[in-house]
């Protein structure tokens, strides 16, 4: 029997009726497909002029409606819903795994506690300019402050990101992360050593573990990653080259699961490369291999570096990034030389290398840049230290003329 009015229809989403509409004097087909904010259910409505139409009608609209479900669930989303959907969904299968591991803790960080309980639809630009105003001046989990310029652009972009993506999905009608004013993004200093201070060092490593890693990152500018998953099998001592193709770096969540390294693809397609090597590089890599030949049999032990990894410690096993790290620092420290981070060493050979005269598109590619501008910036920096030479210059000059006047 049909349904003489829309009475006592069901209010579960995805359902629908058919009914002889009085009124109209034909068939009416009836969809649910979500809930206004009020509570009261969303229909979807189409007429027929018989019951036979009327239910294929209904059929169609249920089609349409499995097809764009995601559109109707989201409709009385949370931030947060949407949000740890897409980045979960979204970005999950087109970033590095340790690239989203920082993703994630922003996100649980920074973003959630802020804007995570607000509607998706109800979402405003002044709603997101609060947030990255608050994380600008005490933003930090740790110790007092605010986030820096770039970490709060970082934040911005997973936002904007998935805004963009509902936008695109129509869950929402525009994206409000348009509307927001950024902090100025400082560009950070780097303090690469000079030619004495490198060489300085080197001279300090000679006698230690790290000397062939050391000697590796000044003379080819490979990031702490790059050098740490070199096999020997990327070494070519005949031609005098080194392959760059994978890296050793943290696959864990932080404070979750803790560190985890693992051997990935290099960062980038632009990060694989090859490197020439000079006659340093060559020396300290043959006594490297030497040295690992002889503790293998000195071991005994056949699972002795199975991985036939260039730097590892006494015992055979792969070093990791922070390992890598503390002692680099401690060999500064034993030494008196001024603390850099290990990342310094590259910057140290893109400056030094373009301070001899190489040319920037040739660094770029050694370094593996994707794009040149970051290269670029690194030039300023040797720019800059060359237009001091010549205002020191000129001092002099100036003080010779003042002196002769007298």
């Amino acid at each position: 029997m049909l349904n003489k009015t829309t009475k006592g229809k069901s209010k579960v989403k995805g359902s629908g009726t058919v009914y002889y509409d009085e009124k109209r004097k034909c068939y009416r087909c009836q969809l649910i497909i979500g809930t206004h904010l009020d509570g009261k259910p969303i229909r979807k409505s189409a007429s027929a002029p018989t019951k036979k139409e009327a239910v294929k009608k209904l059929e169609e609209m249920k089609l349409q409606f499995q097809k764009h479900s995601i559109n109707i669930d989201f409709m009385n989303a949370t931030v947060d819903e949407w949000l740890s959907t897409y980045i979960n969904t979204y970005m999950a299968i087109k970033i590095r795994a340790n690239t989203m591991n920082g993703v994630r803790l922003n996100y649980e960080k920074h973003i959630k506690s802020f804007i995570g309980h607000i509607k998706l639809s109800q979402l405003t630009g002044a709603d997101l300019q609060l947030m990255y105003n608050q994380l600008a001046s005490k933003g930090r989990i740790k110790g007092k402050g605010g986030l820096s310029g770039s970490t709060i652009r970082r934040i911005h972009n997973i936002v904007h990101q998935a805004l963009e993506q509902a936008v695109a999905e129509d869950i929402i009608i525009k994206n409000p992360s348009k509307q927001v004013v950024l902090k100025k993004v400082i560009q950070k200093e780097y303090e690469p050593y000079s030619a004495e201070e490198l060489n300085k060092l080197l001279e300090v490593a000679k006698n230690d573990w790290l000397y062939a890693a050391i000697v590796t990152l000044a003379y080819t500018g490979v990031r702490r990653s790059e050098l740490l998953g070199l096999k020997w099998s990327d070494i070519d001592f005949d031609l005098k080259v080194l392959k760059v193709e994978r890296a050793y770096t943290d696959q864990g969540s932080g404070e979750q699961t803790g560190s985890k390294y693992e051997l990935t693809s290099t960062k980038t397609e632009k990060s694989k490369r090859i490197i020439p090597m000079a006659q340093a590089v060559v020396d300290a890599l043959l006594q490297k291999k030497r040295t690992l030949q002889l503790l293998k049999l000195k071991s005994g032990d056949k699972n002795f570096n199975k991985e036939d990894m260039i730097f590892v410690d006494e015992n055979g096993v792969l070093i990791n990034g922070s390992q890598f790290t503390q002692k680099f620092k401690s060999l500064l420290k034993r030494n008196g030389l001024r603390q850099i981070r290990v990342h310094d060493l590259r910057h140290t050979f893109a400056s030094q290398s373009l301070k001899s005269g190489t040319k920037i598109e040739s660094v770029r590619d050694m370094l593996g840049h994707s794009n040149i501008q970051t290269t670029l910036n690194i030039y300023r920096h040797v720019d800059l230290d060359e237009k001091q030479a010549d205002i020191n210059r000129l001092s002099e000059f100036l003080k010779v003329g003042d002196r002769s006047k007298g």
